[in-house]
């Protein structure tokens, strides 16, 4: 990540691409302290399409979300620590799967001071912060989750010794093994050992190995519900899709209505 200040407002952008991919996209010319430096950026930020993992993982995200909202969860979120610092992923009101992030004690898990807006998933990539620059390890932890958002987040629970789902203890040696327990397995779709997993492919893998021709399309069926929440239909759809493929719990439509995210 590149940082770039406007020195009339003290607004920072900061964008995934050198000065010379800057003037490279846009055929300019400009000198180390030239003011068109913050407004390339502003323009690149804005108009450039997001990279396919950074995308997928944000579709992926947004249908767990939706998962975990129609198997009952009111606020959905997820809380996980990573290298010295504290994160939160939740919905926003608006729709907008948001980041926080906040610093802890060294060596602790206890919080220190108050957490900072990071930014958002929205339009298929990230949006960071206009208010300040984002740190070294909030990008590395933010390249980690578009990895394999799964995998990553069952390590830092581990880490934690704690559910970043439901933010428990670890109890028994299965729950410790893969990072969470059964009632966050079932509500979040998740991975729940080898002979479970035989027979109940998780979310994740049913989300990955949709087809665009299937009609019980998981990801276009979270794609519908996420564009019209309040379709009944559509989630007894989900609902169906996911007992053929070995759920017992099925989602539903949410009792209140919820935001859920348009990416």
């Amino acid at each position: 990540m590149t940082s770039f200040r406007n020195d009339r407002t003290g607004e920072t952008i900061n964008v995934d691409a050198t000065r010379e991919a800057l003037l490279a996209r846009f055929g300019e010319t400009a000198k180390q302290d030239n003011w068109l430096w913050f407004w390339l950026a502003r323009h690149f930020e804005r108009h450039a399409p997001a990279a396919p993992e950074t995308r997928d993982m944000i579709a992926f995200l947004a249908d767990s979300f939706v998962l975990a909202a129609g198997m009952g969860l009111e606020c959905p979120r997820i809380r996980v620590f990573f290298e010295g610092k504290r994160y939160k992923i939740y919905l926003s009101r608006k729709g907008t799967l948001c980041f926080k992030s906040g610093f802890v004690e060294a060596g602790t898990m206890k919080p220190v001071g108050d957490e900072e807006y990071v930014g958002c998933l929205w339009g298929g990539k990230f949006i960071a912060s206009r208010d300040r620059t984002m740190l070294p390890t909030e990008g590395a932890f933010m390249a980690q989750l578009a990895a394999d958002p799964v995998s990553f987040l069952a390590k830092c629970s581990r880490d934690m010794d704690r559910c970043c789902y439901c933010w428990s203890s670890l109890e028994d040696k299965r729950s410790k093994d893969v990072g969470y327990g059964p009632v966050c397995a079932v509500r979040w779709g998740l991975p729940w050992g080898v002979s479970y997993n035989e027979k109940v492919p998780s979310f994740a893998e049913l989300w990955a190995n949709s087809h665009v021709n299937d009609k019980r399309n998981i990801r276009m069926l979270c794609e519908d519900i996420r564009r019209e929440p309040r379709d009944e239909l559509t989630w007894m759809a989900l609902g169906d899709a996911l007992a053929d493929a070995g759920y017992r719990n099925r989602p539903s439509m949410p009792k209140k209505a919820i935001m859920l995210p348009a990416v």
